[in-house]
């Protein structure tokens, strides 16, 4: 069983197989990656906050939440997100070299 408490947890839509998640958590046991496939955000938002019951030390979330989808779904990802004491959200540079971050409701200061 993997133990969140104190871990660095990323969730992604890469790490693929079940395979690669236990060579990954093999390796460092405080590392684990969750991949959430093409989940939507209403069941990303449940994710998180069973993932946050384990106090884990920080959440890295490799997703790009692109504006608003549904304002209830939306809502609900976004106070998910805010209840976690440390957490990383993805940005990227467009063509400009300009920083995109994500939709404003999902950013907390």
């Amino acid at each position: 069983m993997i133990n969140f408490r104190n871990a660095l947890l990323l969730i992604s839509l890469i790490g693929c197989g079940q395979n690669h998640v236990d060579l990954i958590s093999s390796i460092d046991e405080n590392i684990v990656i969750i991949n959430v496939g093409k989940s939507e955000r209403k069941k990303i938002s449940l994710g998180l906050k069973q993932i946050n019951k384990y106090d884990p030390k920080v959440v890295g979330i490799d997703l790009f939440f692109f504006g608003r989808t549904n304002s209830f779904s939306d809502s609900v990802l976004a106070h998910s997100i805010s209840e976690i004491e440390n957490v990383v959200l993805a940005a990227y540079l467009d063509d400009l070299n300009a920083i995109q971050w994500p939709d404003s409701i999902f950013l907390f200061p």
